[in-house]
């Protein structure tokens, strides 16, 4: 299984490989944006077919346009880095075959003026030859994405601030009200609140089975279709990312770069 990790950032993000026993020396994902930016997500459904997306823009202030960028791997090269989500930040991206990916961001942001923009959530679906548009969630900023399925995925963000600049992160700010999102078969529900702290990555196992973890150290388990409490994970700080495979085993770690595991999830 060969698997691949996004580093850099710029117009000149790259990636490696891992074969099962070694790293490979970098290589570009783009050498040229139509202007400057990041790309910050990848997901791989296969060894032959990976996406990644980011935040982009081209000009310059005061008229600058943001965008988001999505390219496509085809396990030799990478295909052209298009736009596919106007005046968006795309912020995650999770696949689950070749014809069918769900990124998320947000848009709404005010470039191109001296405004601050007012943010709300954003989805794209890859159906396999094209991105298109989902429905939207005005009130948050959608910021992690899991898919159990092409039938079953779960997407968390914050409440959207009143104002944002174009180009803010989404660390610098903080939300109290957390919320998850379940697309199931191409429908939304509505979102709930699952955290007072700021959430930074999901996993979900099956669609019975998804865990998130916070800025804070902790985890919400989301377990026979609903969400348990917040659990103190101990030794835990800020987590940025989780991982669960289709076993009871998940991984998480945190910015210090500890890693822990949980073997009874679920």
């Amino acid at each position: 299984m060969v698997h691949i990790v996004l580093h850099g950032l710029d117009e000149y993000t790259g990636f490696v490989t891992y074969n099962g026993s070694c790293w490979s020396r970098p290589k570009w994902v783009a050498h040229s944006f139509l202007g400057h930016g990041i790309l910050v997500a990848l997901s791989c459904a296969s060894a032959s077919f990976c996406v990644v997306v980011g935040d982009a823009v081209r000009g310059a202030y005061p008229h600058a346009q943001f965008f988001g960028p999505a390219a496509v791997y085809n396990g030799h090269s990478w295909g052209s880095l298009d736009e596919v989500a106007a005046n968006a930040q795309l912020q995650a991206v999770d696949c689950t075959s070749p014809t069918f990916c769900l990124a998320v961001g947000w848009t709404g942001r005010g470039g191109g003026s001296t405004r601050r923009g007012q943010p709300r959530g954003f989805v794209v679906i890859w159906n396999g030859s094209s991105w298109k548009s989902a429905s939207v969630s005005r009130d948050y900023m959608l910021m992690n994405v899991s898919c159990a399925s092409s039938a079953f995925c779960v997407v968390t963000g914050a409440k959207a601030p009143s104002t944002i600049f174009p180009g803010d992160s989404t660390f610098s700010y903080r939300s109290d009200t957390n919320v998850a999102l379940i697309y199931h078969n191409g429908s939304s529900s509505q979102p709930q609140v699952i955290d007072s702290h700021q959430l930074t990555s999901i996993s979900c196992r099956s669609s019975s089975l998804c865990v998130a973890v916070d800025v804070d150290g902790d985890a919400v388990t989301y377990s026979s279709s609903s969400w348990e409490a917040p659990r103190i994970v101990p030794g835990m700080s800020l987590a940025i990312a989780i991982a669960c495979a289709r076993s009871s085993l998940c991984l998480a770690g945190d910015f210090k770069g500890n890693v822990f595991t949980a073997s009874s999830v679920g």
